[in-house]
């Protein structure tokens, strides 16, 4: 026989002492509030209590004892029901556990009530959006379950969900009883439930408030509408990333706080691959059903001129948009860029940048769609996109359809006015000239009905005469012609012709005063960029007036009669 050693007792006796309280050691229900803890309208009223079942379950940090109590004479019927559905979602949600990591609920009583939840304080439904209540007691956690309600949920993902929340309150009671948590405390315990019970469409009041939430409230405070995030987080990480997440959020009450440990626990790219995946509807539930959701696609943003557009959304909150470009040459500019974002054409399912140039033939749209998250900044997300047009390049509509525009299509030719004119003026002001007829410099003008335009296909004739301080008279005569093509429309009141290539000849013969003819020719293609003239303009009948206003220079008119 093996004696102990000196000491021995008091080890044991110190063992006993501290060692955790055997499992099913409960107190009773029926003993003054007990239920009153969990549901008030009981308080103080002689509430019978009779344990119906008990049963063990195993969890990754050993067993639990389990009850189920009620104080109701239910049909045998339906308390045989009742029992079974309780059973079944305790045990496979017990079983699921294990999923998770080493987390594990009290001992629990489960209360079969006879009552309807509680209303909510606004009198619009019943509190918590729940058909149960769960709290921590001295023998375990306390559970309320209200069988006239649960039909439309059923009572075995009921109870999931509750069995979840003790798990939350064992695990961590501190930051699961924040007011601040609810937001991960519902939308895990949902989640939960439908890992526990896959394929079932319980969840599809809180995935329709996730859509019709989401692009305005920040997931801290959607409540059990953020089960959508859970659906995703678990596909992506696996379920032990829902433990972890409810281990990294904080034990302090404020949303700020909950904000800041969110948006450390991923990492952008994370949260990006969030956004487009929910904007896709590419989401699944636990056992590999979708995710029924209808996304909001935001606010559109068109530009059909140059022009900004500001997108704007608070911090954790999922940011969408549609962008529109109208047909055109398009330079885009971040002006500010807040958050993550990326950006996919309607027609496409790739996400990817957006360009910096775009280019939209005629007659078409183009349109992306933008998905983004603001989480490292106070400010949330904040885009701003600075988009140039281009008159010159790609499409410029003449907008044919339109009275006004008709009466410009067609060959004009110049009666008075113009370049020539303006540049005749100013060389006789010289007082050098004996006599003097510049060029007409944009004689035609032909205004196609395709939107294209030419102008000057034929050159135009001058003279000129010097007379020396000799008295010699020296003679000028010139053939120019200043050739253009490119694209017209109008905006409003302006005709803008968007000059695509031009070309100079000049043939000069300079006649002296012996009457020798000195001959310069001469030709040049313009290149380079393409040129923008705008002139507002008038046109009625068989006559166009336009007239041109250059800084620092005089207006320029034209008076065009057309070509019969």
């Amino acid at each position: 026989m093996r004696h102990p050693k000196p000491g021995s007792g008091l080890v044991f006796l110190l063992l006993v002492f501290f060692w955790p309280m055997a499992a099913g050691a409960f107190d009773d229900c029926a003993a003054g509030d007990y239920l009153a803890e969990v549901d008030p309208r009981v308080a103080g009223a002689s509430q019978p209590c009779d344990e119906v079942e008990r049963f063990t379950i195993e969890t990754p940090r050993g067993p639990r004892a389990v009850r189920l109590v009620s104080g109701y004479d239910y049909p045998a019927a339906d308390l045989r029901v009742m029992r079974r559905d309780v059973r079944r979602g305790v045990e496979h949600s017990a079983a699921a556990l294990f999923e998770l990591g080493r987390l594990a609920p009290d001992d629990l009583t489960i209360w079969l009530s006879h009552l309807l939840p509680m209303e909510a304080e606004d009198g619009e439904g019943y509190a918590h959006d729940s058909h149960g209540v769960t709290i921590e007691v001295s023998d375990g956690c306390l559970v309320a379950v209200y069988p006239g309600v649960t039909g439309a949920r059923g009572m075995t993902f009921t109870m999931a969900h509750e069995f979840f929340h003790c798990v939350q309150k064992a695990e961590m009671p501190v930051k699961a009883n924040l007011l601040a948590s609810d937001w991960w405390v519902e939308g895990t315990a949902e989640w939960f439930a439908n890992l526990v019970v896959p394929g079932t469409s319980h969840s599809q009041g809180f995935i329709a408030g996730f859509d019709a939430l989401s692009d305005h409230v920040p997931l801290t405070a959607l409540g059990t509408d953020s089960v959508v995030f859970f659906f995703w987080l678990s596909e992506t990480f696996g379920a032990g990333a829902v433990a972890d997440l409810m281990a990294a959020m904080p034990a302090e009450e404020g949303q700020s706080a909950q904000q800041d440990a969110l948006a450390h626990f991923l990492a952008p790219d994370d949260w990006q691959h969030f956004a487009q995946a929910y904007l896709d509807q590419d989401l699944r539930q636990p056992g590999g059903g979708g995710v029924a959701s209808t996304p909001f696609p935001g606010d559109i943003h068109v530009w059909n001129r140059s022009r900004e557009h500001s997108i704007t959304f608070d911090r954790l909150v999922l940011a969408r948009a549609q962008l529109e470009f109208d047909c055109g040459h398009w330079t885009l500019r971040r002006a500010t860029e807040k958050g993550t974002w990326k950006v996919r054409e309607t027609s496409s399912r790739d996400w990817g940048e957006l360009p910096e140039e775009i280019t939209v033939e005629e007659g078409s749209r183009k349109r992306f769609r933008l998905a983004g998250y603001g989480i490292a900044e106070a400010e949330g997300f904040r885009l701003v996109l600075d988009g140039r047009k281009d008159p010159c390049r790609g499409c410029i509509l003449a907008a044919r359809d339109e009275t006004a525009d008709r009466c410009l299509i067609g060959g004009w030719e110049l009666v008075s006015g113009g370049y020539g004119k303006v540049i005749e003026r100013k060389l006789r002001d010289t007082g050098v000239f004996e006599d003097l007829q510049y060029p007409d410099l944009q004689r035609y003008l032909i205004l196609q009905a395709d939107g294209r335009y030419e102008q000057s296909p034929t050159p135009s004739e001058g003279m000129s005469s010097v007379l020396s301080e000799e008295g010699e008279l020296w003679q000028g005569l010139a053939s120019l012609a200043m050739r253009a093509t490119g694209r017209w429309s109008v905006e409003g009141e302006e005709l803008r012709l968007c000059e695509a290539e031009s070309a100079v000849e000049l043939n000069l013969d300079i006649i002296e005063p012996d009457g020798d003819v000195s001959r310069i020719r001469e030709s040049r293609d313009k290149g380079g960029a393409a040129l923008l003239r705008t002139r507002r303009y008038t046109c009625e009948g068989n006559s166009l007036s336009m007239e041109e206003i250059l800084p620092g220079a005089p207006a320029v008119t034209w008076e065009y009669q057309r070509i019969e």
